[in-house]
């Protein structure tokens, strides 16, 4: 387990309605069924808002990736694919 995938875990884990999926080196995280973040060995991939799906390696860190979201590239995944009900709950 990387220190990467320990911070990405600890970031969507808070996070309404979210399960973490694992098969071998691949842990997917979903909220209603739908991936958000995905890490795979070093490398990460979190969903935009219109379904493309950014990537980078951990020889990038994220502060130093210039993202058009924040700092908060897990969170704002989550809301890319968030039901309306969570995000209306006030999930985040």
């Amino acid at each position: 387990m990387t220190e990467m995938l320990d911070k990405i875990r600890e970031a969507a884990m808070v996070l309404p309605a979210v399960e973490e999926h694992v098969e071998g080196e691949t842990h997917v995280f979903y909220v209603a069924d739908q991936p958000f973040v995905r890490v795979e060995g070093d490398k990460v991939a979190f969903r935009s808002g219109d379904g493309i799906t950014i990537e980078w390696g951990s020889d990038m860190p994220l502060a130093d990736v210039g993202f058009p979201w924040s700092s908060d590239p897990v969170g704002r995944a989550w809301e890319r694919v968030a039901p309306p009900e969570l995000l209306e709950a006030g999930g985040r």
